[in-house]
């Protein structure tokens, strides 16, 4: 229960070992703000949450929507949340909306965080990285991305699969995803964006070269963009960018 624990700015609530995150998961699953306006804290290097396959889709932390504050403690050290993996082979039309949070709405924020993800694989349509699908206002900055989704649907995008409107900021953002053998709408950052604000400021590939290979609708931004504004500023990017084997997308 999010009532019972700390969550202001002063004393937000610590992420100190992965039980905390799937803990927080399940409570915000229960609370019908999810999250809003609260604050947590991952002061645990690395927190390791589980890969999740077929009906275990639906069950304990896996698929929650997030409205809260997240951040790694700013002690040093990098902190990551790693392995996260999904294989929709088994799950026939469930297999949708895959990521690290189903959905983002009004007023979640991530600050100084890696996301690694393990592989997301056999998505129908709405997946990436941090999450399905966004709506309102998100801001992320400081965060670096990691991992690979291949052998998928439609709207599928490094940060997030599909964003839904209001206005996404993303600042001092390093990517290095590689997406493979999937459907439309498939950006290095977003899929597929509607009727949003999309701000992009200070982005790099420093690691690793992000791929985004799909069959239709292809960008090293975003995959489709309707009735939207873009805005980029100062993008250092080097990603392959390809509709099929030998075509590249300018």
């Amino acid at each position: 229960d999010l009532n019972n624990i700390p969550g202001s700015e002063s004393n937000p609530y610590l992420i100190e070992k992965s039980s905390d995150f799937t803990t927080l998961c399940k409570a915000l699953k229960s609370d019908p703000t999810r999250g809003a306006g609260r604050h947590f804290m991952q002061r645990a290097s690395n927190v390791e949450v589980p890969g999740t396959s077929g009906q275990l889709a639906e069950d304990g932390w896996f698929g929650v929507e997030f409205a809260g504050c997240y951040f790694g403690e700013d002690s040093g050290d990098a902190k990551v949340i790693s392995g996260f993996s999904f294989n929709g082979s088994d799950m026939g039309d469930e297999n949708k909306d895959i990521a690290l949070f189903r959905k983002l709405k009004n007023g979640a924020t991530f600050k100084n965080i890696i996301f690694s993800a393990n592989g997301i694989e056999g998505a129908r349509e709405n997946y990436g990285v941090l999450a399905a699908i966004s709506e309102g206002e998100i801001t992320i900055e400081e965060c670096k991305f990691r991992g690979t989704l291949l052998n998928s649907g439609d709207n599928a995008g490094s940060i997030i699969g599909y964003v839904s409107g209001g206005k996404v900021s993303v600042k001092s953002v390093d990517i290095g995803v590689k997406i493979s053998n999937c459907g439309s709408n498939i950006g290095g950052l977003f899929g597929k964006v509607t009727d949003a604000t999309i701000i992009v400021e200070n982005l790099t590939s420093e690691s690793q070269p992000p791929v985004v290979k799909g069959n239709s609708n292809i960008g090293g931004i975003v995959g489709s963009i309707s009735g939207s504004s873009l805005r980029l500023s100062n993008i250092d990017f080097n990603n392959t960018t390809t509709q099929s084997a030998n075509e590249a997308i300018k």
